[in-house]
């Protein structure tokens, strides 16, 4: 499954799915339905994602897919994942806490950038491993 996939990448996954982790661990300790509903599933829905676009560009370079409908189906394929993500926990939200909407809201967002966090972490770490 992972083939494929470059080495600092991998590690950035690892980061994301450990913040991923304590995100839903810290929500359901501190009662918090932004983490452990909003923050939880936007960041699952950004790891499918990002490993959908390695899996098209893989396709793309390696098995010699071309065309711009190639490109457009798996554009709008990430984007329908995007929207059907927000209103599944939008759906969830008015139904199990319709006082925290806007919250969840915001808080998916927010963990719809969970990989690109998990990449500066990367970068960060890597910066000083170099130093020592």
């Amino acid at each position: 499954m992972f083939g494929n996939i470059p080495e600092s990448i991998k590690e950035s996954y690892v980061i994301s799915l450990f913040l991923t982790i304590i995100s839903l661990i810290s929500g359901m300790f501190l009662k918090r339905p932004e983490l452990y509903v909003g923050f939880f599933s936007g960041s699952i829905i950004s790891m499918i994602n990002v490993y959908l676009i390695i899996i098209g560009a893989y396709k793309t370079i390696n098995q010699g897919y071309t065309g711009q409908f190639r490109g457009m189906f798996e554009y709008l394929k990430r984007i329908l994942i995007y929207c059907g993500g927000m209103y599944a926990v939008i759906f969830i939200s008015r139904k199990f806490y319709p006082d925290y909407v806007i919250n969840n809201i915001v808080a998916t967002g927010a963990g719809f950038l969970n990989l690109k966090i998990s990449l500066y972490i990367n970068r960060i770490i890597l910066k000083f491993a170099k130093k020592q």
